[in-house]
């Protein structure tokens, strides 16, 4: 991912672009089914372009760094956590193609990305007499993605947009800090490998000069990982996570 970083940096320094710059926020949750369940509130920066490489040929790419404020709640036995920061960090680039119709422009591209998420539960957060046994984790999943992107006009100025990106996880995993815990059973922090998940985001706006303004929602669909190393039967369940909120860019040429 640092290459694909790279990469793009490389690109930017040679190229004559309009880079679009914005914020985005609103909630969020991760729900481990019949065991736990965070919930609270996310906001992002991020960059995005789709830059002109020829032939309707483009380069896209999308770097995202966000924070979020959760709340944790055990399903059972009453534990909770409040005020817990988790960092959320996600970048994919790839190759695109745009398709100009009447009054619009379609766009369809497929690439790579890596998304990666720091719930920081033993260094923040606030826990009730009912929980013990806190601990920080890291994922990180590893993706290809497909998009779709449709354009057209609304008025001379504005414009009305939609997008939908598709994503299917080719490998990823979660680091589990259970050291932390101070339990005599977890004395090296298990790393469980995870290859089976799908994500989906959707975008919907309206574009006005160099200004974007839409809603959005992300989700990913991760199923139960393989036996985590080096413990034999501990495993990650399976987890769904749910992003929805409003999205502001500016193009800057």
């Amino acid at each position: 991912m640092k290459k694909m970083i790279m990469t793009v940096l490389f690109v930017l320094s040679g190229s004559v672009c309009a880079l679009d710059v914005g914020v985005m926020g609103g909630g969020y949750s991760y729900d481990e089914p019949d065991l736990m369940g965070l919930e609270g509130t996310n906001y992002s920066l991020f960059i995005s372009d789709k830059m002109d490489i020829g032939g309707n040929f483009t380069f896209d790419f999308d770097l995202r760094h966000g924070k979020s404020k959760v709340d944790y709640s055990a399903d059972e036995g009453g534990a909770e956590v409040w005020g817990i920061t988790d960092k959320l960090r996600d970048y994919r680039g790839g190759l695109g193609y745009a398709i100009k119709v009447k009054n619009g422009n379609i766009n369809v591209g497929l690439g790579v990305g890596q998304y990666n998420l720091d719930n920081l539960a033993y260094s923040t957060g606030t826990a009730n007499a009912l929980s013990s046994g806190r601990y920080d984790r890291h994922q990180q999943y590893n993706y290809k993605y497909a998009e779709l992107g449709i354009e057209s006009d609304l008025t001379e100025k504005n414009k009305i947009y939609v997008s939908w990106v598709g994503k299917y996880l080719k490998d990823g995993e979660i680091l589990s800090k259970l050291s932390q815990t101070g339990s005599v059973l977890f004395q090296i922090d298990p790393i469980c490998r995870q290859d089976d998940g799908v994500g989906l985001g959707i975008e919907l706006g309206i574009k006005q000069d160099n200004w974007k303004i839409g809603i959005y929602r992300n989700t990913w669909r991760i199923a139960d990982s393989y036996e985590c190393q080096p413990y034999s039967g501990l495993l990650e369940p399976e987890n769904f996570t749910d992003e929805i909120g409003v999205k502001i860019s500016f193009s800057i040429n």
